[in-house]
């Protein structure tokens, strides 16, 4: 059986948490290569200040191009920028035992355009966690150009734990200002996670794909201190393509239904991707059980 522990004090504080991931940007099959990319090295650095309020930044710095991201080549404008991408204050807060808010505000960076921004995002757990409600709003006023954009989607996931499936549906205005639906259903597999999407928006326009997320750190993190480096607990990477395109073709549809994450959110950091329902845990205790004897049994 669980039992949940609530309150105590912590033994170990961790000051400060960076996260290095490898980001990547491809073209695959396209007309001018097999397989183009801009390769970056990006560092979350989390802060925490108070009890659920954190600063959270963002920086990369460029690694490797293929010869369509360089200079004069096909995708030279989305191959990578270093620098500073996101600097936010987040405020975590639980209004109620099955409603979480993640409040954001400051500098948000998406493909490497810097926005002044206030994104909040709201969950609501129903049923023991098989239904789930989600909602983001977003505002951004750009830094460095004259443009607003607003983002307001909702999302309903059901999570099947007998099969570790669940199945999503959002509707709403994305990024690019096109609203519309997206459908995703994912299969936990350990703590790989295999997507399959498929996106629409108003004029028939279709997308759809598949994606794999994965932890890219060690089982054991390193151990609480000043400065905790790891890597990433969930890294994401996926392939889409058009779909019954009115021409006949494939062509590339450039930031369709794309919705802005912040560094820290709730779907995939407080709920660990939907492995913090209790059902999902009390079928693993066997293996927590394999973990507490190798690492915490001597602590």
């Amino acid at each position: 059986s669980i039992r949940w522990l609530n309150g105590g004090l912590a033994q170990r504080k961790t000051w400060s948490q960076l996260i290095l991931r490898p980001n990547v940007r491809t073209m695959v099959g396209t007309e001018w290569g097999v397989v183009d990319y801009s390769l970056a090295l990006q560092a979350d650095l989390h802060i925490p200040l108070w009890q659920g309020a954190q600063l959270a930044t963002t920086a990369t710095a460029p690694l490797s191009d293929s010869h369509s991201y360089r200079e004069g080549g096909r995708f030279e404008g989305s191959a990578h920028e270093g620098g500073l991408q996101n600097l936010l204050l987040q405020q975590l807060f639980k209004p109620h035992p099955r409603v979480v808010n993640l409040t954001s505000l400051g500098l948000y960076s998406q493909s490497d355009e810097p926005y002044q921004a206030i994104i909040n995002e709201s969950l609501l757990n129903l049923d023991r966690n098989y239904h789930q409600v989600r909602l983001k709003l977003g505002y951004f006023n750009g830094v460095d150009i004259d443009k607003e954009r607003e983002v307001a989607i909702g999302t309903y996931r059901y999570f099947h734990h007998p099969a570790d499936m669940s199945m999503e549906a959002s509707y709403g205005q994305f990024w690019s200002r096109d609203r519309g639906v997206r459908l995703t259903v994912n299969r936990h597999f350990g703590d790989t996670i295999v997507q399959l999407f498929y996106k629409y928006i108003d004029g028939d326009t279709q997308d759809g794909g598949l994606a794999i997320s994965m932890p890219l750190t060690p089982r054991r993190d390193m151990r609480p201190a000043y400065v905790q480096v790891k890597g990433a607990d969930r890294w994401r990477y996926g392939l889409e393509t058009s779909i019954n395109s009115p021409t006949n073709g494939n062509p590339i549809n450039w930031g369709m239904i794309v919705e802005p994450n912040t560094p820290y959110n709730l779907y995939r950091d407080f709920t660990d991707s939907d492995r913090l329902a209790p059902e999902y845990v009390g079928r693993r205790i066997m293996r927590m059980r394999d973990a507490y004897i190798q690492w915490g049994a001597g602590d």
